[in-house]
Formats: C-alpha cells, structure tokens, sequence
C-alpha cells in the first residue's frame, strides 16, 4: 500500500544529488480491489512525492499514469480514471512531469484495455512491456518537458 511506502522510505543519501531523473510508477493493487474508491490515496501519493523531492533533490521527477485494465468490477474503471487524475494533479501541485501513457494501452476503439498487450488482465505481455520499454527510454532520455507530457499514441504502435 501507498502509505506503508513512505515511511519505509530511504532517507536522504548525498549521493542521491548525482541522480538526474526519477521516475514513479505506482502500482495497482490498492486501485482495483477498491470498492470504496481512490480518494484515501490522495494524500499518501503526495507524501510519496514529497519524500522523493527530498531525497533526489536535484532530480526531474516524473510520475507515470497508470495502465488501463480489463472492467473487472463496477469501479475498477472509475478508479483508474480518478487515480490517473489524482496522479496528474500531485504532479502539478509539485512541480513535477505527469507521463500520460494510458491511451498507449487501450484497444483501437478506446473504451477498454488493449488485451493484445497484455497477458492476463493485469500484467503485460511481450508486445506490452516493448512498449512500456520505449515510453520509459524517451522519457528518460528525453531533456524538455511540459507539465503534462503525453506520450504519441501511433508513435509506439
């Protein structure tokens, strides 16, 4: 869970002043199976954030959005929907980069995930991480970003 993460987390290194660029991905496992919703996530991802500010001082954070999965419950949907949302909003109110790469991953009509990326509901097949591969490789390689940088959806098909 998010927020057993943080307190968990490494304390400020110097060396951590050489690390140029971080990149978060937050799992999905607290997003899924939340029949509640997200909003209890709010603040342990901007705790999350802040944290690494601090300890990679001198980094370009960058927070990725979330993968689409298969519509496993009534809420699965609106979850990862509103959890992209709350990613996009801690990295603004942070000064961070959001990596807007969900579209990436859903099918030719955009209303569900692409099951030719993935091999189960959750986990990405083959074809699927080549994909993720190329998105975190430009964005780590990459040198200007806006605040919102979305990722070119035909770029990487």
């Amino acid at each position: 869970m998010i927020s057993d993460m943080v307190d968990d987390f490494a304390l400020y290194d110097p060396a951590a002043d050489d690390i140029e660029k971080v990149v978060l991905f937050f799992g999905t496992n607290d997003i899924k199976d939340s029949s509640k919703g997200v909003s209890h996530l709010k603040t342990p991802v901007f705790n999350l954030i802040n944290k690494v500010k601090y300890c990679f001082p001198g980094a370009i954070i960058l927070v990725m959005s979330n993968l689409p999965m298969k519509n496993m419950y009534w809420y699965t949907c609106p979850n990862f929907i509103y959890f992209n949302d709350i990613l996009r909003d801690a990295s603004h109110k942070t000064n961070c980069y959001y990596v807007d790469c969900f579209r990436n991953f859903l099918s030719e009509d955009g209303f569900d995930y692409n099951k030719f990326l993935f091999r189960d509901p959750w986990h990405l097949n083959k074809r699927g991480l080549g994909i993720l591969c190329s998105i975190l490789k430009t964005v780590i390689n990459y040198d200007t970003f806006s605040t919102a940088f979305r990722m070119d959806y035909d770029y990487f098909k």
